[in-house]
């Protein structure tokens, strides 16, 4: 309702006059306005023209096109809509990027140029930071939990319950499907339900690893194969709280979950190399020189990743 009383009110200030205009009258002022960049103006004014069901929620009935449909300056109309329209939904958010529900994640693309967003009863989209156009979307049976840019800008993976799908950044084409529970090689017969809690990858994006409430596991990116499956014991994860980080050097994985402490392993995930089984958290991250690893549950706590020694800790007093 918002959206129609605007589009109405718009309309309706930007005609100083008695008489309602014509259809022609608006597309004249449409190509104006567009001429000189006034972005917003054009569109409700061609919208007015050619009917707002082009980029809004309502009917040619409810707000009926004044062009006659299928003319050349209907056509016209349309074509100034179709080039305005990604600064409505960039900047409205009652178009809410085009999410039709709650989104749960953004991520910048790693060149700073786009952003994927994912719903949480639909897909993803990727949008173009300069103009806020919609480069493609995904649509998806699941809610898409997290999202994760390569670092190479190339790749997106994208986390529903359990599976990773990863997408090619530049047009969303489904490259790799990684199966979290056909993909076990010994699949832990405790859990009658298995998810997917963390996503990373390797600093040279050849790799992605995965946290789930079972295992850890390495994955190829490039082709979608299960390299390793480690972990089982030191990463429970209580309630889907565990997060996995590839290092920003590239020779080690770091995870920590809310019932199972802090681990650090190689980069194969062969061998433990620091465990702390008395850091307990929600979330982590490594420092950019690969030394530290910061932990946050109620309170953070800053490691030496060499040693698993606490060297730094706040505590929230809003806990205490």
């Amino acid at each position: 309702l918002s959206m129609t009383l605007a589009i109405v009110c718009l309309s309706q200030v930007l005609w100083a006059q008695d008489d309602e205009p014509t259809g022609l009258e608006y597309l004249e002022a449409a190509r104006a306005q567009e001429a000189e960049g006034n972005v917003m103006q054009a569109l409700f004014l061609a919208g007015k023209a050619a009917g707002f069901s082009h980029f809004v929620d309502v009917t040619d009935e409810e707000y009926p096109p004044l062009l006659e449909v299928g003319t050349a300056e209907y056509a016209e109309a349309v074509g100034i809509i179709g080039r305005n329209n990604g600064y409505l939904e960039w900047t409205s958010p009652l178009m809410a990027a085009q999410h039709q529900s709650r989104i749960w994640r953004v991520r910048w693309s790693p060149d700073g140029k786009y952003i994927a967003s994912s719903g949480m009863r639909e897909g993803v989209r990727v949008w173009n930071v300069e103009d806020g156009s919609l480069l493609w979307s995904r649509d998806s049976d699941e809610a898409v939990s997290d999202l994760a840019w390569s670092p190479c800008g190339e790749y997106i993976a994208e986390k529903t319950m359990d599976i990773i799908t990863i997408l090619d950044a530049k047009n969303g084409e489904v490259l790799h499907v990684l199966d979290a529970i056909g993909g076990f090689v010994d699949y832990n017969p405790e859990f009658d339900y298995h998810y997917v809690s963390s996503i990373s990858w390797s600093p040279d994006s050849s790799k992605i690893v995965t946290g789930s409430n079972s295992y850890i596991q390495i994955w190829s990116a490039l082709t979608g194969h299960l390299l390793s499956s480690f972990g089982e014991e030191a990463y429970y994860v209580y309630e889907g709280y565990g997060v996995v980080e590839w290092s920003p050097d590239g020779s080690r994985i770091a995870s920590v979950c809310y019932d199972g402490g802090l681990t650090i392993w190689d980069e194969h995930g062969l061998s433990e190399i620091v465990v702390n089984s008395d850091i307990y958290g929600l979330s982590m991250d490594w420092s950019p020189d690969s030394k530290l690893i910061a932990v946050g549950d109620g309170g953070i706590v800053v490691v030496d990743a060499q040693t698993g020694e606490v060297v730094k800790k706040w505590r929230n007093i809003m806990l205490q």
